[in-house]
């Protein structure tokens, strides 16, 4: 069994970025990264992407903890916005179907906590996801606000995204499953609860303008 890191990637801090990958090694064989501004963006016809400072920084650190490591930065902005980004990252990884595992993550998260026996009981379950948790600092510093996200899926064959971003699907036994949405949970295939295996949330500490940009795009899409 190999669990391959999908880092989600668009401007943000290299120090950020160098430090994903780092906290993702703690579970992570490889890591399979895809830069690029969703079409919908502001100025992403003029931005499309992030710069090589970014790319190198994710590349060195995977390196330099012996991770695989596959990066690729598009021509111009993601028409598709998050879901047709979404879906070329998990179409670029390269994993043996039924044995191996995908992560996701973005460049403002951190996996904070992993298990000693986490690879263990991943490779034990007849379960095709994982309930992990999620949690941001409110004020800077104290840790809080944990709830459930499923981060983490066998890979399957045909595993598509969409139609929202937070709904993947994909075959099992020749019939497609529900591997997770978040908005409707009931249908998700059951998973693996594991609890003590934590990613934080670092949104709350970029800084004002970026986070104005991201809401920006948030209306736009909406619409």
């Amino acid at each position: 069994m190999k669990i391959y890191a999908l880092l989600n990637w668009y401007d943000e801090r290299p120090d950020w970025l160098a430090a994903s990958v780092a906290s993702a090694s703690k579970l992570c064989d490889g890591i399979v990264a895809v830069d690029g501004a969703y079409f919908l963006y502001p100025d992403s016809l003029r931005h499309p992407t992030s710069g090589a400072a970014q790319a190198t920084a994710i590349m060195e650190t995977a390196l330099s903890l012996h991770m695989s490591c596959t990066i690729h930065v598009p021509d111009g902005p993601w028409a598709g916005n998050e879901v047709g980004k979404l879906q070329y990252l998990f179409d670029l990884g390269v994993p043996e179907p039924m044995e191996d595992w995908f992560f996701r993550i973005d460049g403002d998260e951190l996996l904070s906590d992993v298990p000693y026996d986490a690879r263990e009981r991943i490779e034990k379950t007849d379960c095709h996801a994982v309930d992990l948790r999620m949690w941001v600092r409110t004020d800077g510093v104290t840790r809080h606000e944990m709830w459930p996200i499923r981060r983490l899926w066998r890979v399957v064959p045909e595993m598509r995204v969409g139609p929202a971003h937070h709904i993947m699907s994909g075959i099992v036994d020749g019939e497609r499953i529900y591997l997770a949405d978040s908005e409707n949970r009931a249908r998700q295939t059951p998973g693996l609860d594991m609890p003590d295996l934590c990613m934080e949330h670092r949104n709350r500490q970029r800084n004002p303008e970026r986070l104005e940009r991201k809401e920006r795009y948030y209306r736009q899409r909406d619409e």
